[in-house]
């Protein structure tokens, strides 16, 4: 890589700076600040993170975060039972001195489960849905993070969902088992190549062990991101950078 002058864009005018690097495809101005912004609609589209005018990252994820409107993930009133062994979990938004991912105030999605019961191994307990799927591209290296914490100890995975065009399974994505203290927040990857026959993916957190648990367990999500990279970034929304 060499160091070059030029012009670069500091998001109101035109200013020469120096050093400049080329990293064999774009022009990377290290010392300018990180900008996040939307491909279309706030937490409902594509997030990309920019400096000096050029795009460095892009969170494919439409709905990385939780709002007053929308929950992370897309997740609606409820979420996947098969998981939790047939039991619908209720979702809701709750607001928090600290997000995990931000370490602000702000909203997370919450997963209530109304009675007691015990998870099923490799099951979905959390699913992105309707706009939370995203197209994909096949033989493409893609990675995924979200952070989850539940109020008791569970074995958890996160699965990248492959599914053509017909929503039959084209492969999945996953990540490691991981147990979950109570009450902790844990930060969950997945990734690897995608199938020939993807057509979109899904962000699944799954049941990674036979786990009992009582009536009124939840399980918290916040910060959902899907980058095409081999080693995923730190979250980051259209609204927030990565910090």
């Amino acid at each position: 890589m060499e160091n070059v002058k030029c012009l670069v864009w500091d998001g109101a005018k035109l200013v020469e700076h120096t050093p400049v690097i080329w990293d064999g495809t774009k022009l990377i101005v290290p010392d300018l600040p990180l900008v996040a912004s939307w491909l279309g609609t706030p937490w409902a589209s594509v997030s990309i993170l920019s400096r000096g005018g050029v795009e460095v990252r892009r969170n494919l994820q439409p709905f990385p975060g939780t709002t007053a409107t929308v929950r992370v993930l897309g997740i609606g009133n409820t979420s996947s039972s098969s998981g939790w062994g047939g039991i619908t979990p209720a979702a809701s938004t709750l607001d928090v001195t600290a997000r995990p991912s931000t370490g602000k105030a702000g909203k997370i999605t919450r997963l209530t489960l109304p009675t007691a019961g015990t998870t099923t191994a490799w099951q979905d307990l959390a699913i992105a849905a309707g706009g939370g799927i995203i197209p994909a591209t096949p033989v493409t290296v893609y990675a995924a993070g979200i952070y989850v914490r539940a109020s008791v100890a569970l074995k958890v995975m996160l699965s990248l969902q492959g599914m053509t065009a017909d929503n039959k399974s084209a492969g999945s994505l996953n990540g490691p088992p991981v147990t979950l203290g109570a009450g902790e927040w844990v930060w969950l990857t997945a990734g690897g190549t995608s199938s020939a026959t993807v057509i979109k993916y899904r962000l699944d957190v799954d049941a990674a062990d036979a786990i009992a648990f009582p009536a009124g367990a939840t399980l918290d999500l916040d910060a959902a991101i899907i980058e095409q990279t081999t080693t995923i970034g730190k979250p980051f929304d259209g609204d927030n950078p990565p910090t």
